[in-house]
């Protein structure tokens, strides 16, 4: 893998703006990728993602995403979730980028874009039960965020409080209880 990175390299040396550049940087971040080297695979994906789409796009946009959110950069994967949602036709591929979108979009902050993803996700048809309860979990801890007094979050985790995942159920249990504290309402918090 290295030395076909190696070659790669080469190639993008001698002919920058050669007719096989963008196959080039393609296959160079895929090796850097592979070798864990995930800076310079960002970079490859990056030209790749600046230009018109292509073949390479969107496994292009689908690891820098993933990078990104690794690397606890939130904002930047919030984007390159969207470029990936934006530019593809698969359905599982699009389910894929939208709960990249809403979750990296709940850790930085964009709260208004999640709950607007989180109701694109959970209407596409085929989405499986787990994804669409994620979604919707989402959904109210981002409107909790907007307003810790919202009926509409109790709303929400009141259908998650019976949800399969003990976690998420009690996550939610306890979200209602902490909205109905919020609201004064410290009888029915308690029993919550």
């Amino acid at each position: 893998v290295e030395s076909a990175r190696d070659a790669f390299t080469n190639y993008l040396k001698t002919y920058p703006n050669g007719i096989f550049a963008i196959k080039a940087h393609y296959y160079r971040g895929e090796c850097n990728f592979r070798l864990k080297k995930y800076g310079e695979a960002k970079e490859d994906y990056n030209v790749i993602l600046e230009g018109p789409w292509n073949e390479f796009y969107e496994n292009s946009a689908k690891h820098a995403a993933a990078i990104a959110f690794d690397e606890k950069n939130y904002a930047l994967a919030f984007d390159y979730y969207q470029k990936l949602a934006a530019n593809t036709n698969d359905n599982k591929v699009k389910e894929g980028a939208y709960m990249g979108v809403i979750r990296s979009g709940y850790n930085s902050n964009k709260f208004k874009e999640v709950s607007l993803y989180a109701d694109s996700l959970i209407a596409m048809p085929g989405v499986s039960e787990e994804t669409a309860n994620e979604a919707l979990y989402y959904k109210a801890r981002s409107i909790q965020r907007f307003d810790s007094t919202s009926d509409k979050a109790i709303e929400l985790y009141t259908k998650l409080s019976g949800n399969k995942n003990g976690d998420v159920a009690a996550d939610a249990r306890f979200r209602v209880a902490e909205i109905l504290y919020n609201q004064g309402k410290l009888k029915e918090a308690e029993d919550a």
